[in-house]
């Protein structure tokens, strides 16, 4: 027997003991055992010895590493899988299920910590040989290896073992989830390893993507959908984590380091005004909230303040901090998205507006004295006017892709908001017959409480605000006009009224050449 299968045997013999034992362990507090413990205990043995040989030969081929591990993995889950159900009795397969989840989020920390080591010592060895260090991969992909074993552990593991003990302890308010891990461990724990990451990689969003997948899966596998929430506030910390982190770099080319803040001050200022478009849609667009108070905080509607308040916040200070030291200027685009990103650029200086009227207390429905709908209907389309006349004047884009850009948007805007009206019309109909009578169509609120008015409310957001909150316009007095009419009228005008004021800046400056 060569030495390599010695210690092999060793190791499956310490794994298959402590497995054993681990077993007995977990078998003593049931007080008659039954066959099933003893098929627990096996179970238990084999996969202490499966983890006694779990090593992971990173200098093979990647076909062999990708073999080895996946066949390694398949089987020490159904055995850990199996321990735990003979063990604790649970004939169940949502808790096998969730089981087999966290064995996979543990085997895949693990696994990557071992991979990004190997890793980082092969550039730490070009490093020392005075080689060429590797080429950033698409997305920083592998720069973020060596910190995905640490964003399982805080975003999964670590609010998977508290709401463990909150269960085992039998607490009626979970407090450890509900206020210490949200509260306190969550923006610390993302907000350093967002730091940490910045610094050594640069700004990596494939950790944004591991932090929202795993909150994900901890909120709908241990808690309920008002539960993401956590996902909001572990993206936001992260992020601004990582961005001071780059913010903090030293970076020894000047022109890379400037480019790379200008990039980061729009990635962040865009950042922002997500916030800002989901804060003003849920408060005064009328789509659904993130929790309709009955869940998990009952808040509703209060806590989109919170969180997207948080989040603006959040993401302010990066934002102004780029801005000072950057000095950005607007972004090079191709003829194609000039007219598509000005517009948006447009509507996120009216939702910034729509803010300052709702916090002046202005909007209905949260104020004193409301803006009647003709004055706010005047100053939406004023602005757009005026907006889009500033703007096609600076940048001068071609007639043709805004011109095309302005159908595909109202055909969109429409789209979502008339497809909705017709069913709301055929859902009107229906009752009206059942109940008999003149049944009374309802207000255009019930366009945006819905997944299409969500996202209508977002992407057409100054206009919905019309459609969400001063729809009892359309009952005050003799109306004019339907539902229907509204609705195709707040799709209709943006696009269209912007794209005039961009034609007439245009013009104006029609003397000057195109910018590219």
């Amino acid at each position: 027997m060569n030495e390599r299968k010695k210690a092999w045997l060793v190791r499956i013999l310490i794994g298959g003991v402590l497995g054993t034992g681990a077993g007995v362990l977990f078998s003593l507090g049931d007080g008659i055992w039954t066959v099933y413990h003893w098929y627990g205990i096996f179970l238990a043995a084999a996969f202490g010895a499966s983890v006694g040989v779990s090593t992971l030969p990173f200098a093979d081929d990647g076909r062999s590493v990708a073999r080895r591990s996946m066949l390694h993995y398949l089987i020490s889950m159904v055995l850990f899988v199996g321990a735990v159900v003979f063990l604790s009795h649970l004939y169940r397969w949502d808790g096998a299920l969730l089981w087999a989840g966290l064995y996979t989020a543990g085997y895949l920390t693990i696994w990557l910590s071992r991979y990004a080591g190997w890793w980082m010592e092969l550039e730490a060895i070009r490093a020392k040989l005075g080689l060429a260090q590797s080429a950033p991969t698409p997305l920083r992909w592998k720069e973020t290896l060596p910190f995905a074993p640490v964003g399982i552990l805080v975003y999964l593991l670590l609010p998977a073992t508290l709401r463990g003990v909150e269960h085992l302890s039998g607490e009626a308010v979970p407090a450890l989830t509900a206020l210490i891990y949200p509260c306190i461990l969550l923006p610390l724990g993302s907000m350093a390893s967002g730091v940490a990451l910045g610094k050594r990689q640069g700004f990596c969003p494939l950790y944004l993507l591991l932090c929202a997948v795993c909150l994900t899966v901890f909120a709908l596998g241990f808690l309920n959908e008002t539960a993401l929430y956590m996902a909001v506030i572990g993206v936001l910390f992260t992020a601004v984590g990582e961005g001071i982190g780059v913010f903090l770099r030293r970076e020894r080319d000047t022109d890379k380091q400037a480019g790379v803040r200008n990039r980061a001050f729009w990635v962040f200022l865009i950042l922002f005004f997500v916030g800002a478009y989901n804060l003003v849609s849920a408060m005064w667009a009328g789509v659904p909230t993130l929790d309709n108070g009955g869940g998990f905080i009952s808040l509703s509607p209060w806590i989109d303040c919170v969180v997207w308040g948080g989040w603006m916040a959040g993401f302010l200070v990066p934002t102004i901090l780029y801005a000072r030291k950057s000095r950005p200027h607007w972004p090079e685009l191709s003829p194609v998205w000039q007219p598509v990103c000005g517009f948006f650029a447009v509507q996120s200086v009216l939702v910034l507006g729509v803010i300052l009227l709702g916090v002046l207390g202005v909007l209905y429905p949260y104020g004193g004295r409301f803006l009647p709908l003709p004055v706010y209907a005047v100053l939406l389309a004023a602005a757009y006017l005026a907006l889009g006349f500033l703007w096609g004047g600076k940048r001068r884009p071609s007639v043709g892709w805004l011109l095309g850009w302005c159908l595909i948007l109202a055909g969109v805007f429409l789209a979502l908001g008339l497809g909705r009206c017709l069913a709301l019309d055929a859902q009107d109909a229906r009752w009206a017959a059942e109940y008999g009578g003149s049944y009374m169509a309802g207000y255009t609120e019930r366009v945006m409480d819905s997944a299409a008015g969500a996202v209508l409310g977002r992407l057409n957001l100054p206009a919905c605000v019309v459609l969400g909150n001063y729809d009892v316009a359309y009952y005050d007095g003799v109306h004019t006009l339907s539902r229907t009419a509204i609705t195709a009228l707040c799709c209709l005008c943006p696009p269209v009224l912007f794209t005039l004021g961009a034609l007439a800046g245009r013009l104006r400056n029609g003397k000057k050449p195109d910018e590219a």
